[in-house]
């Protein structure tokens, strides 16, 4: 029951007791803020004069901070009153405020001025909400533009329309022949054609993974198109992207794979052709290795060991079928545990549903052998080893896995 009593609340005070009934006064005026704690006691004269004080000054922190001492009241009480009313005069920024700024230049920079003065922070940011977000139409955004060419100083001051995602691509086009808001362009989602050419001009990889996360990993891309585009990066860029694909979980698995592999073949290359070609013959590599295991696993089959390393870095073996010499040739890499599995001659239609049993055991032992298939999109990519009858532009990580020729 007492705490309905006006005499519990913290506003009631008792003054007085007249024939045993409490007499009650109200206690001055008590702000909450908004985490619930008590505001200080302080006049609205008082309250709009300091909070004037330090709007009006260049650095709002340290005139809240000296004031608050001075009057002795909580400093985040007057920075709190201080920021509220910063906001309220922001708001009075409206779109066609900007608007009309942006027909002039003297009209952008008073404007740009206003917003600058308040040192809580609060206008600028509110400018650029409207500058994000102002519905502006192109002949807009395209007159101001040209209110700020790029042989003035001020140029970087239309910089931001580069941001807005409809910023007309003329726009866009011209501020990257000119160079211009580099910073702000890599950081767009697009379009695709935008980031790949700032690309080159711009130091960092922000432009590579935007690309490789919001492009390259949709439907619309292959294997081999990511693997393309990752292995035209600078090295650092590469290795960024390559952990953002690690690091990403909605990145497709069968990409992820393949630029996983791609890395871990590369570098096996390398390491294996550091001393130049690696001849088998002068290695000590095992003709025989894993032959056994192959005619086991196509019993029944006529098999072959066509094994050299006059040119080749593999085991080459092959399985006959049929009258029409057909034959299924496998070859399994000594310079990683990749392989290769194709048809000399392709099995007729009539053929084919017969010898799917025997490719399906063919990979089961490819796999149980502890290699891999060797994905044909990441054979074909381009390896800086040099071969003997291969030229540098046909090196591909295939014949550094498999077999050299021209």
């Amino acid at each position: 029951m007492a705490a309905d009593l006006p005499g519990s609340s913290p506003e009631w005070a008792i003054s007085s007791v007249v024939i045993g009934v409490p007499r009650l006064r109200r206690r001055p005026p008590c702000y909450w803020d908004e985490m619930g704690d008590p505001l200080p006691r302080v006049s609205k004269k008082d309250r709009e004069e300091l909070v004037e004080k330090v709007l009006a000054s260049e650095d709002a922190r340290a005139t809240a901070r000296r004031l608050a001492a001075d009057r002795d009241i909580p400093y985040a009480a007057l920075w709190q009153w201080s920021v509220s009313e910063a906001r309220r005069r922001a708001l009075e920024i409206g779109a066609e405020t900007l608007r009309s700024a942006l027909s002039s230049r003297g009209k952008w920079l008073a404007l740009l001025a206003r917003c600058k003065a308040d040192s809580t922070g609060c206008g600028y940011a509110r400018l650029e909400e409207l500058q994000e977000c102002a519905d502006l139409g192109d002949a807009e955004l395209r007159r101001f533009w040209d209110l700020f060419p790029a042989d003035q100083g001020d140029a970087e001051t239309a910089e931001w329309i580069l941001s807005r995602r409809d910023c007309p691509d003329d726009i866009l086009r011209e501020a990257v022949e000119q160079s211009r808001g580099l910073t702000v362009l890599a950081h767009r989602e697009g379009p695709k054609w935008l980031l790949e050419e700032v690309m080159p001009l711009y130091p960092f990889e922000e432009p590579a993974l935007t690309l490789l996360a919001d492009y390259y990993a949709t439907d619309e891309y292959s294997v081999g198109d990511v693997l393309r585009f990752v292995r035209s990066l600078p090295h650092a860029h590469r290795e960024a992207c390559q952990r953002a694909v690690s690091r990403r979980t909605r990145f497709p698995e069968d990409k992820r794979v393949a630029l996983r592999m791609e890395v871990e073949l590369s570098s096996a290359v390398r390491l294996r052709h550091l001393q130049g070609r690696p001849n088998g013959w002068l290695l000590g590599w095992d003709r025989d290795r894993h032959f056994a295991g192959f005619t086991a696993c196509c019993s029944g089959y006529p098999c072959a060991n066509l094994t050299s390393f006059d040119y080749d870095f593999c085991n080459t073996f092959e399985v006959g079928v049929g009258d029409r010499g057909q034959a299924l040739r496998v070859r399994l890499s000594f310079v990683a545990p990749v392989a290769e599995r194709y048809w000399t001659k392709k099995p007729i239609r009539k053929e084919q549903e017969a010898l799917a049993a025997l490719e399906e055991a063919v990979d089961r032992w490819i796999g149980e052998t502890g290699f891999r298939l060797l994905p044909p999109e990441i054979g074909e990519l381009p390896m800086d080893v040099e071969l003997e009858l291969a030229d540098k532009d046909s090196t591909t990580l295939w014949k550094c896995l498999f077999a050299d020729y021209a």
